[in-house]
């Protein structure tokens, strides 16, 4: 299964109520391209204990707002000492200011 909601303005709290809802347990992809969903959305959508994700391979933010200055939303002391629970392929984060933020994204367990 996928998902993909390109362009659809959704910002972090959407990211919140789609990784909780249990329907998409199931997917393998999501694409959330061109929404500003910030540092906080990405951490909604990889919250050991918020995601209901495990089978996903595949997550698209291609220009979603994400900037290295939010990177300090996403460490230990955040995500409970978890990780997350899927394993992705292709992690796409693209056109976003992540200088130093891939540091926090190996931290999540996503890479």
């Amino acid at each position: 299964m996928e998902l993909r909601l390109t362009s659809a303005f959704l910002t972090a709290s959407e990211c919140l109520i789609i990784a909780g809802n249990d329907k998409t347990s199931e997917l393998r992809l999501i694409d959330l391209s061109c929404n500003p969903i910030t540092a906080t959305g990405l951490f909604n959508l990889c919250h050991p204990h918020r995601s209901s994700f495990e089978k996903l391979t595949e997550l698209i933010l291609f220009n979603c707002e994400i900037d290295s200055s939010q990177a300090y939303l996403i460490s230990n002391d955040n995500l409970e000492s978890g990780k997350c629970r899927f394993a992705l392929r292709k992690l796409n984060l693209s056109h976003n200011n992540i200088d130093f933020f891939i540091n926090y994204v190996i931290e999540l367990g996503l890479m």
